[in-house]
């Protein structure tokens, strides 16, 4: 199935926001009393195994989530690795990173978006959630992520897809 971005974008609804802060637990608290922003949850640092920039990556990051909106509200911080959220860091930013799409058939996407001339700049799986950045600043302002969430089961077939 090959997919028009152009008419299958309009049909996509953004599920979450990132932001990528130094200190999201700073960022939560702040957050949460002057914006009254709903208390945030915080997963343990996580590593897990991506591909960024085309080269194979170990990334650890500290993840919080919210809800606002209807949607997820995320908080990044990058501990260790190289990622797109360390290139955000280090190049001096802090704050809203991109939006986020779930998808049907990530790889389809994908597989569009590369036909297309847009770039996937990191991807990979956390847990059973695989996603991927594209490089959609030129055209949208903002980087876009997919994810595609699947069955646990899948999950080894998913990660022999990145030879890991």
């Amino acid at each position: 199935m090959v997919l028009d971005l152009k008419t299958e974008f309009s049909k996509l609804q953004i599920n979450q926001i990132d932001n990528v802060y130094k200190d999201i637990r700073k960022q939560a608290a702040v957050l949460e009393a002057v914006y009254g922003f709903p208390k945030f949850s915080f997963t343990e640092e996580n590593t897990h195994k991506c591909i960024y920039r085309g080269k194979q990556s170990e990334v650890t990051l500290l993840i919080g989530f919210s809800r606002v909106f209807n949607m997820q509200f995320e908080l990044v911080q990058w501990i260790n690795g190289e990622s797109i959220q360390k290139e955000f860091i280090e190049n001096g930013k802090e704050g809203f990173f991109c939006n986020s799409v779930y998808v049907v058939d990530l790889h389809s996407y994908l597989d569009q978006s590369e036909k297309l001339g847009i770039k996937i700049l990191q991807k990979g799986i956390i847990h059973r959630t695989e996603f991927a950045y594209l490089d959609t600043k030129e055209t949208l302002g903002f980087t876009l992520e997919f994810q595609e969430q699947f069955p646990r089961k899948q999950l080894k077939e998913r990660l022999a897809l990145y030879d890991f």
